[in-house]
């Protein structure tokens, strides 16, 4: 009867949060430069709708610099989708398992099938 007597809480829906950056004048390092800190805040519902297409627009754009410039790194795509390594590589990394793109001797290739979603977004029926 190990275990059988403990509550069990109530069904209920999950909270999503998302990191913000914030500063504080307060909160300097040694050289008295302000410190920019991440803090987790719950999303709202329209908050991860947005996110969610500003994650769709940012795969896009991440495969539209690879198009553009064959052999981009990481880090310089990141600086085109306004993005930090760490987030860039995990979208890289996505776009990967979804076969859209290569990594190849260290070089970000796009796949056959990123290449025929570019171009679908491209068609005009598209639009």
């Amino acid at each position: 009867m190990l275990g059988h007597d403990k509550l069990r809480a109530s069904a209920f829906d999950p909270i999503s949060f998302c990191f913000e950056n914030t500063s504080d004048p307060k909160i300097v390092d040694k050289k008295g430069k302000t410190i920019v800190i991440p803090v987790m805040v719950p999303m709202h519902d329209t908050d991860s709708s947005d996110q969610t297409d500003a994650q769709k627009q940012s795969d896009i754009n991440i495969l539209r610099s690879i198009q553009e410039q064959p052999g981009i790194s990481a880090r310089k795509i990141g600086l085109v989708i306004n993005c930090h390594t760490t987030t860039t590589n995990q979208r890289l990394h996505k776009l990967i398992n979804l076969g859209l793109l290569k990594l190849i001797s260290r070089k970000w290739v796009l796949t056959k099938k990123g290449l025929q979603h570019l171009k679908a977004l491209d068609s005009p029926s598209h639009n």
